[in-house]
């Protein structure tokens, strides 16, 4: 796909773009569904693109094509799309992308076992079930293969292998007593599944004939998963996109106190381990990791190469043309244990799972989210009886800034709440709010 990205850059410059950047992808995605404990479907994807990007002056376009158009169509839809670019009006924000040739870092995180694993993931699979006795277990087993072709006029050419896997169970004790796991990774081998079942399991037994929660302030253990799940919003917050656009609450606070000392974020696009890295922004500008949060100071915000050029920074490798954006955050993780995070609050709540986060006002990071399967109280440093139906309704920054305690458990989460793959761990806060149906 290499050659159709070269040949495409090429007549999209005799068009009349003053710069374009063509990027291929060939996807693989195999996934196994898994229900009342039982296999309810396997499917293979396939498919090739090409996302396109112009600029013409300072107008600005974006659009993807399949990869398998003949040569006729393509011709046509190129024409048209720098017909449109040249049409729109001018986008001030914009100013460059990048130039010159780079040498990007090597990042091996292709598994080779992944596109010959049908057999094995299907065995696994029965594994995970079998372990699930006594509950009913659905959720989703996914591996994925992709490769990476970009060609800038500029003069970034860079090419990209690699693989991911991504695990989810959820385990049913009864009606409203379950449990929830996922994790992910590059490798078959980063995802530890039978324990991953195990542990949602035994949480939907202590989930069994939940009581009513009561509304009040409450400090809370979250799972690495509901944790991930609050710092996926916080992570695209830092995209200064986000900051200049209202939709963030760090606007002026580079160098300023935002979390607790407790908490250190950096970007890291190069693990080999990770679900999402990359040698490459969608510039074409190397990555590397970024300190984000160190011991709760907010460091910098992510940039491309025209949000850098505004602020008179120096480009992260964000890129996101449009909107830079994180690759694979990482929180840095505590010393402590599960255990020790529950004992140490002595009476609060352990949440393991959150979802329908939405926000009051993203300028000052209000927000409300509802817990989901396993609510446990916590008393005397033990986790005793479940409860239901109450929500959190609080501040992000506010969560960040009273997080005392981060287990040493990490594990990279993605997932329907977690759109960005986040290393994440779990985490004590102090003096959550929390309300109820009838507050």
């Amino acid at each position: 796909m290499r050659e159709e990205c070269v040949t495409i850059v090429e007549k999209l410059k005799k068009l009349g773009a003053d710069n374009a950047i063509a990027t291929g992808y060939n996807y693989s995605q195999r996934q196994i569904k898994f229900a009342n404990s039982k296999t309810v479907r396997k499917s293979v994807e396939q498919r090739s693109e090409i996302h396109l990007f112009v600029s013409v002056g300072k107008k600005i376009a974006e659009t993807r094509i399949d990869a398998d158009i003949d040569q006729p169509n393509i011709n046509a839809v190129l024409e048209k799309f720098v017909s449109l670019a040249k049409k729109l009006p001018d986008n001030s924000d914009f100013e460059e992308v990048a130039s010159g040739k780079f040498t990007y870092p090597v990042i091996n995180s292709f598994d080779k076992k992944i596109p010959t694993a049908d057999e094995q993931s299907v065995d696994l699979v029965s594994q995970v079930l079998d372990s699930c006795n006594g509950v009913k277990a659905g959720g989703m087993f996914e591996t994925n293969e992709s490769e990476v072709y970009l060609v800038s006029s500029n003069g970034p050419q860079a090419t990209h292998k690699s693989t991911s896997v991504y695990f989810s169970i959820r385990c049913l004790a009864e009606q409203n007593a379950s449990g929830h796991k996922v994790s992910a990774g590059a490798f078959l081998s980063d995802v530890n599944y039978t324990e991953l079942a195990h542990q949602a399991k035994e949480l939907a037994f202590k989930a069994k004939n939940p009581i009513k929660g009561q509304q009040g302030t409450y400090n809370v253990v979250f799972d690495a998963f509901p944790y991930a799940a609050l710092l996926d919003p916080f992570t695209n917050s830092t995209s200064v996109f986000s900051v200049e656009s209202g939709l963030s609450a760090l606007g002026g606070k580079i160098g300023k106190q935002i979390a607790s000392e407790s908490v250190t974020i950096y970007d890291d696009p190069t693990l080999a381990n990770a679900f999402h890295s990359t040698p490459f922004d969608e510039e074409g500008r190397p990555t590397k990791r970024t300190s984000i949060v160190q011991n709760g100071e907010l460091k910098t915000y992510l940039h491309n190469s025209s949000t850098a050029k505004h602020q008179n920074v120096a480009p992260t490798g964000h890129a996101g043309i449009t909107a830079p954006h994180p690759f694979n955050p990482v929180v840095e993780s505590g010393k402590s244990t599960i255990d020790e995070l529950i004992q140490e609050t002595k009476n609060g709540i352990y949440i393991t799972n959150i979802w329908y986060t939405r926000f009051q006002n993203y300028s000052t990071s209000d927000f409300s989210t509802i817990p989901r399967d396993a609510i446990l109280l916590i008393e005397n440093g033990e986790l005793t009886k479940p409860i239901r139906e109450i929500r959190l309704s609080d501040n992000l920054l506010g969560i960040l800034q009273r997080t005392k305690l981060l287990s040493s458990n990490q594990r990279q989460i993605y997932g329907w709440e977690v759109e960005t793959p986040i290393f994440s761990c779990d985490a004590l806060v102090e003096n959550v709010k929390i309300t109820t149906p009838q507050s």
